[in-house]
C-alpha cells in the first residue's frame, strides 16, 4: 500500500516526530485517470495542493493533479475523507532521441 513517512527532524531547534500517512484512497483516486499512477512530486500552489504523475516507457503521461488543500489538510488530520481531484492538466514534454522526458520534481514558483 502506498504510504509516506514524514519525520524525524532536526532543524533550528524543531524537532518533528515520524508520522506514516496512508495514502492508499489517493492513490485509487488517480488510478481511475492512470493506468501506472507514479507521483513524483508534491507542492503548495495557493488554495491547491498538487502531485506531478510522472511518465514514463509504459505510459508517457505528465499531468499536475490538484486536490483543495482545505479538503486534503482535514483528510491527513483524520477530519474527513479522501478528498476528489479537483483539476487534471497533462503536459506533453516531447521525447529526447526517443526517450520519453518526464517530470522529475517540481515546486510552485512565487
Amino acid at each position: 500500500m502506498p504510504c509516506v513517512e514524514v519525520g524525524p527532524c532536526v532543524d533550528a531547534g524543531l524537532q518533528i516526530e515520524l508520522v506514516a500517512i496512508e495514502l492508499s484512497a489517493l492513490h485509487a483516486g488517480l488510478a481511475a485517470h492512470f493506468a501506472q499512477p507514479n507521483i513524483e512530486g508534491a507542492f503548495i500552489d495557493g488554495d491547491d495542493f498538487c502531485v506531478l504523475q510522472r511518465g514514463h516507457a509504459g505510459e508517457p503521461v505528465n499531468a499536475c493533479v490538484r486536490y483543495p488543500l482545505r479538503a486534503v489538510d482535514a483528510w491527513l488530520r483524520g477530519a474527513g475523507t479522501c478528498p476528489a481531484i479537483g483539476s487534471i492538466r497533462r503536459y506533453e514534454l516531447g521525447t529526447l532521441q526517443g526517450v520519453p522526458l518526464c517530470f522529475t520534481d517540481g515546486t510552485a514558483l512565487l
